[in-house]
């Protein structure tokens, strides 16, 4: 698959809609802290050189901007950017609560949520991979930030398709006894899981429930970013998470076990986003008698 950001002016992405810009409620493309900025598709450079949207001031919570693609793509990657430089100035200014909406209808119709979570402050590159989709109109929905009360700003966005398609997940543990799972989300940096993992969960409680036979393992897994250990305890807190969670759902608690592998099982490269993307998942493993 080729990096290409799909989220991109070069690539015929443009924002179409909005609710706050800065410093007026009129899209300036070019301009400093421009609602543009969203798709300005910059590559390469220090973190705090890239374009950043900062809200209308003293804006009200929900900040929204809608991203017109040239046409319906498959999305797999998100990749926002939250490092500000104006949080030296203005604590707190850097996004937080945020969700991800996507719609094949129209720019002002047809939206689903797709995934919601917190950002980690004032870091770039914070990654995430979801079940497949097709898109044309993606929605960003600031909910909240690090507790500024005047502005709040998010950096530029990329996205990326990395070829996969939504699979069968039944099959594949039937066919090899393992299977990756990207639909169950958490916060970043930490093992809270969020609303929109219930389908997924109750794709695995499904088959659980129709197979009293069958006993998984949840593996928890990260990319190579940050401290070993630490990623080593919230691949295994993640896992437990997600039997946890099972659990609730009816599930025996006897026939999940939690296993955590942190940054030791990589299935792709570390060396870049959709790799990283990949490489922090769930893994789900038939377990054998005996």
């Amino acid at each position: 698959f080729a990096q290409t950001n799909l989220l991109s002016k070069a690539k015929g992405a443009r924002v179409v809609s909005f609710n706050s810009n800065y410093p007026g409620e009129t899209q300036n493309e070019g301009a400093g802290w421009d609602v543009s900025s969203l798709v300005a598709g910059v590559s390469g450079g220090a973190p705090e050189d890239l374009p950043v949207w900062c809200t209308g001031t003293g804006a009200p919570f929900p900040h929204i901007a809608v991203i017109e693609l040239p046409k319906a793509m498959w999305l797999t990657t998100f990749v926002f950017n939250n490092f500000i430089i104006d949080e030296q100035a203005y604590p707190g200014i850097s996004a937080r609560g945020l969700r991800l909406e996507m719609s094949t209808t129209g720019p002002h119709a047809g939206y689903e949520t797709v995934a919601s979570f917190d950002l980690e402050r004032n870091q770039d590159n914070q990654e995430v991979r979801i079940i497949p989709r097709q898109a044309r109109w993606v929605k960003i929905v600031i909910t909240s930030n690090w507790g500024n009360p005047t502005w709040t700003e998010l950096g530029q966005l990329s996205a990326y398709d990395d070829g996969s398609r939504p699979g069968d997940m039944a099959g594949q543990l039937k066919q090899s006894g393992a299977t990756e799972i990207y639909g169950i989300y958490f916060d970043f940096a930490a093992a809270t899981l969020r609303p929109e993992s219930s389908q997924t969960l109750e794709e695995i409680a499904a088959l659980l429930r129709n197979d009293a036979a069958l006993q998984l393992i949840v593996e928890g897994h990260t990319d190579d970013r940050g401290d070993a250990a630490a990623n080593l305890a919230l691949s295994e807190a993640r896992a437990q998470a997600v039997c946890r969670a099972l659990a609730d759902m009816g599930i025996a608690a006897s026939r999940l076990e939690a296993v955590g592998y942190g940054e030791s099982r990589p299935i792709s490269s570390n060396d870049h986003t959709i790799g990283r993307a990949q490489n922090r998942r769930v893994t789900l493993r038939v377990k054998q008698a005996g």
